[in-house]
């Protein structure tokens, strides 16, 4: 499925945000859901529409924007995981020498 077939299907425009593409799967699911009497095709349709147009959204969305669903900057995972996978630098070699003479004079 593309992109403007999904679009389409949501009933959203080019240009919709994450939110409204949220808004209006969340619209027509809640007719299609087999649960609540509807096709479980369609549904099944509709879940696929919401993921091709969900994969391109972090395409769209700028790194380090902001969340509106937990109200705070958004934390690029792959970034942090590079990160935590960088080996640190070792810590510096303590002076023996040193060390050894404020054992002394104390």
């Amino acid at each position: 499925m593309d992109g403007s077939r999904a679009r389409a299907l949501l009933g959203v425009p080019a240009h919709a945000t994450e939110e409204e593409v949220r808004r209006a799967f969340r619209r027509a699911a809640r007719r299609a859901h087999p649960d609540a009497g509807g096709d479980a095709s369609v549904f099944r349709t509709l879940l696929a529409a919401r993921d091709v147009l969900a994969a391109a959204a972090p395409l769209a969305r700028p790194a380090g924007s902001w969340d509106p669903v937990l109200r705070e900057p958004r934390v690029d995972l792959l970034d942090v995981a590079r990160r935590w996978a960088e080996p640190s630098p070792p810590p510096p070699a303590p002076d023996f020498d040193a060390l050894l003479a404020a054992a002394l004079v104390a």
